[in-house]
């Protein structure tokens, strides 16, 4: 049998190594790919606060792709697999379904839920204890779209990452505020947007900044055609983006960095 199998790719074909040929590297890839799902969830929940979680099953993972055998060049694509399972027989999906069937509650369970409470002590009962996802899921930020409650309140700026949108470029924030707040906020304006990108460009780096006196808020006219709400000062008779000649005008708001000075650093 050969080490490798060809498989049609669109107008081309590709080789992928073939573990059928191969069962001592079979089983390994399945030992490592199948490493004990149980332990590893165990060894996530009695890991030390604020301590990041490592699996050694993804360092060994990690291992043997590194050394599993490839495919001699030539004139055919060679595209680097491992084992080429279909989404529902990958070993972690199987493990996640053994989980759902073992955990399946009875129709006479569910029906007798009708509140809340009766959810919550339903689940206290079957697992022991009921985990609050967001202990173990996320980073503990939460994503705000009102950025009210960040004007005039001071913060820091932990990171910044510049993305590209629908409607151009914008600057996502990670911050926390004097009142043990963490937000994560989105600008896209000629605003926030601007000025973080300027304290990148200047110093180099896009976090450890300090805003003694939070946000800033700047109201404007804008276009009423809701397909458009561009701005539009009432002086401006027709709109020059969509052709509006509406009297009426919408209000939107642009949002800056406080640049008021504070007294010292907290």
């Amino acid at each position: 049998m050969s080490d490798y199998r060809t498989r049609p790719s669109g107008n081309r074909t590709q080789q992928v190594f073939d573990y059928r040929s191969h069962p001592s590297d079979y089983r390994t890839y399945m030992n490592v790919t199948m490493c004990d799902t149980i332990s590893m969830l165990a060894r996530r929940a009695t890991r030390p606060p604020g301590q990041p979680f490592s699996d050694p099953c993804l360092t060994k993972r990690a291992q043997h792709m590194a050394t599993a055998k490839k495919p001699p060049a030539d004139e055919t694509t060679v595209v680097p697999e491992v084992i080429d399972f279909p989404t529902e027989h990958r070993p972690e999906m199987v493990e996640a379904k053994a989980l759902a069937n073992r955990d399946r509650f009875p129709d006479e369970e569910l029906r007798g839920i009708t509140t809340f409470e009766d959810a919550f002590r339903l689940a206290t009962e079957v697992y022991g204890d009921v985990t609050d996802v967001t202990q173990e899921l996320g980073n503990g930020f939460t994503l705000i779209t009102d950025k009210a409650p960040l004007i005039n309140n001071p913060f820091v700026i932990i990171s910044t990452n510049f993305n590209e949108g629908d409607f151009g470029e914008f600057v996502s924030i990670a911050a926390v505020t004097k009142d043990h707040k963490k937000y994560i906020f989105n600008d896209g304006s000629t605003g926030v947007r601007n000025q973080l990108f300027e304290l990148a460009r200047t110093l180099k780096r896009t976090g450890g900044f300090y805003a003694p006196t939070g946000l800033s808020a700047s109201e404007y006219d804008t276009c009423a055609n809701k397909d458009c709400l561009r701005a539009r000062p009432n002086a401006v008779k027709t709109c020059m983006h969509c052709g509006d000649t509406s009297e009426k005008r919408g209000t939107a708001t642009t949002y800056f960095l406080n640049l008021a000075p504070a007294p010292t650093l907290p």
